[in-house]
């Protein structure tokens, strides 16, 4: 169901991480037009980056997943 509802966002790989597409949060509504969030996000890529969290293939961002619930 998580993979289904992630699909065109970000994949799961292992259950603990996903790798997310950069262009489906640039694209979001709420930050599109923003060029200061984008100037950070930015920044934030190329602080990841040394340590593995950008994929350097895809491009895609390493994110930790956090199961809520029971």
């Amino acid at each position: 169901m998580l993979r289904t509802a992630l699909v065109g966002i970000a994949r799961v790989d292992d259950g603990l991480h996903g790798w997310v597409l950069p262009s489906a949060l640039r694209a979001d509504p709420l930050v599109a037009g923003d060029g200061v969030w984008q100037s950070g996000f930015d920044a934030m890529i190329d602080k990841a980056r040394p340590h593995g969290w950008v994929d350097p293939q895809s491009g895609e961002i390493r994110a930790h997943i956090v199961w809520s619930g029971g």
